[in-house]
């Protein structure tokens, strides 16, 4: 059921240009969709990128599912096909030790009586993938890895919303999987590359070791619809005032900007000023703390790289501030950004909120 954990851009040359299934982003606010096409060189295209505003708040529904599945295909979509990205609340991540692989110990096995036993679940009633980690600075003879669950439970429950509304599931992969995948060529080829999702729940930072992923957290304390949903009460404003006072203010070094009129300058007051400062402030004391258990796991392969997705991303001063605070390059990275898109999708492209969808789409067939 879940993808592949890493893939990088190189396809399978020779072959004919394929389109691959669409990917899916559910968000609180929004649906992304983005499919790519593999030309014959294997190197990926967007060819079909839209966000769809969502008609409720909470799980999918199937009217939004038969909603999306005609949008779609308006849009340019090929095929139905897709994948889906579990809800984050509903993925179980840990760590566990095994035995060395030397031992001819039945490795899967185990893992998933380790998890079963971490989460008090049946062995039986979860999907499981997990994959070694990097030794670091552990002395562990065994076999340090990463797992994670998803309980069946669970993941039925979204595919019968998604299946019967128009779409044939090719798998559902996880988000920070998705999100590695698609950050491929962004990714530093020295140390530790951070990826922080800053969607509009809780932020979700992911430290990829080369090409492996050895840490993932949620952070409560991050979450861009909170600040947003802050500013309109203190300031007594609409979603989209507050939207576009973080998109062209944020914690930049100027209070004021032009709306749509010349003659309209927008302001944020000092109030609102202060909320955003101390969201950002935050946000860099929890990757901090992150940065610097990444460090001593990781000693010679510190963090040196940070990559700023989802809509949160968007924010004016955010990169600058994060570079400064932090002393690590920081980039912000959308799919115009990450591979060639089709001239006409630059526009839906170039949003960071599209990034977790261009990984999902990304994932090879099994």
């Amino acid at each position: 059921m879940f993808a592949s954990f890493f893939t990088t851009l190189g396809g399978l040359p020779g072959r004919a240009a394929a389109r691959l299934a669409i990917g899916v982003d559910v968000g609180t606010k929004s649906i992304k969709a983005v499919q790519v096409e593999r030309g014959a060189n294997g190197i990926a295209k967007v060819v079909a990128a839209m966000c769809r505003p969502r008609g409720a708040i909470g799980p999918l529904t199937a009217d939004e599912v038969v909603g999306l599945a005609d949008a779609v295909r308006q849009a340019g979509f090929v095929g139905s096909s897709a994948v889906f990205a579990a809800p984050p609340a509903d993925a179980i991540i840990s760590t566990i030790e095994l035995p060395p692989r030397s031992s001819n110990a039945p490795l899967d096995q185990l893992a998933r009586m380790e998890m079963a036993r971490n989460t008090r679940i049946a062995p039986d009633s979860f999907e499981l993938a997990w994959w070694e980690m990097p030794p670091g600075a552990r002395n562990s003879r065994g076999t340090h890895a990463m797992a994670v669950a998803v309980p069946h439970a669970k993941a039925d429950s979204l595919l019968d919303t998604v299946e019967p509304g128009g779409f044939d599931v090719a798998a559902l992969d996880l988000e920070p999987t998705a999100l590695s995948r698609a950050c491929a060529t962004a990714l530093s080829p020295t140390g530790i590359t951070a990826i922080l999702d800053l969607g509009n729940g809780p932020a979700t930072l992911t430290l990829v070791h080369g090409r492996t992923i050895t840490f993932n957290r949620r952070l409560p304390e991050v979450a861009a619809g909170a600040l947003q949903e802050e500013l309109c009460r203190r300031l007594a404003i609409e979603a989209d005032v507050a939207e576009f006072l973080l998109a062209e203010i944020g914690v930049g070094t100027g209070p004021r900007a032009q709306s749509g009129d010349a003659d309209d300058a927008v302001e944020l007051p000092d109030e609102g000023r202060r909320e955003v400062n101390g969201f950002v402030d935050a946000m860099t004391k929890e990757l901090a703390l992150s940065f610097d258990y990444a460090g001593h796991l990781y000693p010679d392969a510190p963090v040196s790289r940070l990559l700023l997705t989802g809509g949160g991303a968007a924010m004016a001063g955010l990169v600058e501030k994060l570079s400064a605070a932090l002393s690590v390059e920081v980039r912000r990275v959308a799919p115009a950004t990450l591979v060639t898109c089709d001239p006409g999708l630059l526009s839906v492209c170039s949003s960071p909120a599209m990034t977790l969808a261009l990984g999902l789409a990304m994932r090879e067939p099994a």
